[in-house]
Parts: structure tokens; C-alpha cells; sequence
């Protein structure tokens, strides 16, 4: 029998994003068109009042406001992809880093490769920031969601911070 998450599928900035969560938190959000894993593997039962501080983070995100996470996530990944998913979490607002970066914060420098296939397996878009990470040449690469979609992240991140600093 498959688990039962609680799920919505709501729109913003011109994107549907699907929410999965269990009783522990947060499980998955991601483009709806990207969610056959995550249909196949669980049992989906929409619950909009369960779903709602997660659709109004990624409502404030969009709209330009700093939104802080004060929702649990149930991340679900081996040791090591939680690991890595955690370090992304301390990636600010409008930060960028590189791979090699989250590798040596993990105290893994060798592991430059596993950290960016961990990054690929993210399953929480923007709250688990992965668009944040960067080639080590500084460009945009390993976006499981598109690099469309991570520069379009990335420059309403630069956006907003600049409008904060300059107002």
C-alpha cells in the first residue's frame, strides 16, 4: 500500500507546482509536470489547509518578499543526500556558491561529484535552495528543473535584494 501525503497543486509566476507532505512535514514540491516519480510512489490526497503555509512561502517568494521557512521538511534521501540538501539550506537569499563550495562546507572536498548528483536529486524547489549552486566557472549548469527556470530564480533574487538596497 502506497503512503498517503497530503497534496495541492496551485500556480505562481506562470508555473504549477505540486506539494506532497506527511505528517512529518514537507516531502516534495516541484513543477506539476515533473511529478511521475512522485505519482507512481505515493498516494495523493489533496488537502488544501494542510498544504497552505507551503503554498503561501512560495506565494511570497514570487511576489518578491523574503519569505522564512517555518514549516518542517521530511526530507527523504540517503544519509548522504540529506546531508548535502541540509548544507543548501544555509545558502542565503541572492547567494550563489559552487559545488566545490557545498563539498568543502561539508568537509567532503573530494566529493565535488556526489554533492552535485545529490543537488540533482533535490526534491523541494527553492525552500532546498539547488538553484543557488553554480558551476565552478560560474555558469548556470545541473538544474534538474531547467536552467530557464534557475536563471529566472536567480534574477528575481538579485531583483528583490537590489530593490531592498537601493529603497
Amino acid at each position: 500500500m502506497k503512503e498517503t501525503l497530503y497534496t495541492h497543486t496551485f500556480e505562481v509566476s506562470d508555473m504549477q507546482i505540486s506539494l506532497g507532505v506527511s505528517d512529518k512535514g514537507l516531502v516534495f514540491a516541484a513543477p506539476s509536470s515533473d511529478c511521475e516519480k512522485e505519482r507512481a510512489t505515493y498516494q495523493w490526497l489533496e488537502d488544501t489547509q494542510v498544504t497552505m503555509p507551503f503554498v503561501q512561502y512560495y506565494q511570497q517568494y514570487f511576489n518578491g518578499q523574503l519569505p522564512t521557512v517555518s514549516f518542517s521538511l521530511d526530507l527523504r534521501g540517503t544519509p548522504f543526500q540529506k546531508q548535502v540538501w541540509e548544507t543548501l539550506l544555509t545558502i542565503d537569499y541572492g547567494q550563489v556558491v559552487t559545488y566545490k563550495y557545498v563539498a568543502q562546507k561539508m568537509k567532503r572536498p573530494s566529493a565535488v561529484r556526489a554533492v552535485a548528483n545529490a543537488i540533482g536529486k533535490n526534491p523541494i524547489l527553492i525552500i532546498v535552495p539547488c538553484h543557488r549552486v553554480i558551476g565552478s566557472n560560474g555558469q548556470l549548469t545541473g538544474f534538474g528543473w531547467g536552467i530557464p527556470l534557475k536563471k529566472k530564480l536567480l534574477t528575481l533574487e538579485k531583483n528583490i535584494l537590489s530593490t531592498r538596497a537601493k529603497g
